[in-house]
C-alpha cells in the first residue's frame, strides 16, 4: 500500500524549515483582470477588498501576491548588475514574485536589512526591488546589496531597478528543494492580472 510511505514522507517533511510561517494563514486567488480590470481602476480593487478584509476582527494581517509559498505557481527572470556588457548566464535567472506591502510580515518571511516595500513604491516612482539571501550572497558577496542597481530582464528593458531591502530564504516551490534566489518586485510598478490574498487568522 502507498499509505504508509506516504505518511511516512509526510513527517519527514513536517519539520522542515519553511523560511515562513505557514500556520493560522489562509489563501485565495482574485483575478480582476479577466473582468476588464486594468491600471488604477485594479490596483483600487485590490486596495479596496484589503481594507476590507482587514476590517474583520478575526483577521490580524492582510496582503497579496503574484504567487504564495509553494503554490506552484513559478516565475523566473533575467537579471544582471545594471548596466553591465556581460552575457546573461542561465545562472542569472532569479525567481520573481511581485507584492503588496506587507507581504513578508503576513507570511513570516524575516526581513534581514533595508526596508519593506511601502505606499510611495508605485508606477511613477523609481523601480526598486527586495532580494532573499541566498540571492545577495550569489550575486554580491560579502558587499551589501542595499542600493545596488539591478536589470531586469532580457536586455534590462525596464531599467535600473534597485535594491532597498534583503529578506530571509524560504521555500518556494516544495518542500524538498534547495533555497533559491528570489526577487521581489512591488506589485504597482510590475503589476500582474491576478493575485493571491493571504490572510493571517
Amino acid at each position: 500500500s502507498c499509505a504508509p510511505l506516504l505518511a511516512r514522507t509526510l513527517q519527514k517533511l513536517d519539520p522542515v524549515d519553511r523560511g515562513f510561517t505557514h500556520s493560522q494563514v489562509m489563501l485565495f486567488s482574485v483575478n480582476p483582470g479577466a473582468s476588464g480590470y486594468a491600471g488604477s481602476r485594479m490596483f483600487d480593487f485590490y486596495e479596496s477588498l484589503k481594507q476590507g478584509l482587514s476590517a474583520l476582527p478575526v483577521v490580524e494581517n492582510v496582503s497579496f501576491s503574484f504567487s504564495s509559498p509553494l503554490s506552484g505557481n513559478d516565475s523566473t527572470t533575467m537579471i544582471s548588475r545594471f548596466g553591465s556588457n556581460s552575457i546573461v548566464h542561465e545562472n542569472s535567472r532569479a525567481h520573481r514574485n511581485m507584492v503588496s506591502p506587507g507581504y513578508f510580515g503576513t507570511i513570516g518571511i524575516s526581513l534581514l536589512a533595508g526596508r519593506d516595500f511601502d505606499s510611495r513604491d508605485n508606477g511613477n516612482a523609481p523601480k526598486v526591488a527586495i532580494v532573499n539571501e541566498g540571492f545577495a550572497k550569489d550575486k554580491f558577496g560579502p558587499e551589501s546589496p542595499i542600493g545596488k542597481r539591478l536589470g531586469y530582464g532580457p536586455g534590462q528593458n525596464s531599467g535600473p531597478v534597485e535594491i532597498v531591502g534583503v529578506v530571509a530564504d524560504s521555500k518556494y516551490d516544495s518542500l524538498r528543494e534547495q533555497h533559491v534566489p528570489m526577487v521581489y518586485l512591488p506589485y504597482k510598478q510590475f503589476p500582474p492580472q491576478a493575485m493571491t490574498f493571504e490572510l493571517r487568522v
